[in-house]
């Protein structure tokens, strides 16, 4: 339940479902957990529900921020 990669692939998948809420919440946890590939995240079609939600770009921009 804490592996960044699990987390990510199953935002992945709620995204492809459609499911926005759980894709968010997924995300945000993956993250939280580790994920880094976040300059992928912005380009993955699977994550593409997430686009124009200020928190996707907030997570994005503050993890981006903690590694610089």
């Amino acid at each position: 339940p804490n592996d960044a990669n699990v987390l990510y692939n199953a935002a992945c998948t709620y995204g492809i479902l459609g499911m926005k809420i759980d894709a968010l919440e997924t995300f945000r946890r993956s993250v939280n957990a580790g994920y880094s590939n976040l300059n992928w995240c912005l380009k993955d079609p699977d994550l593409k529900i997430l686009y124009d939600e200020p928190e996707f770009k907030n997570l994005i921009a503050n993890r981006d921020a903690k590694d610089l």
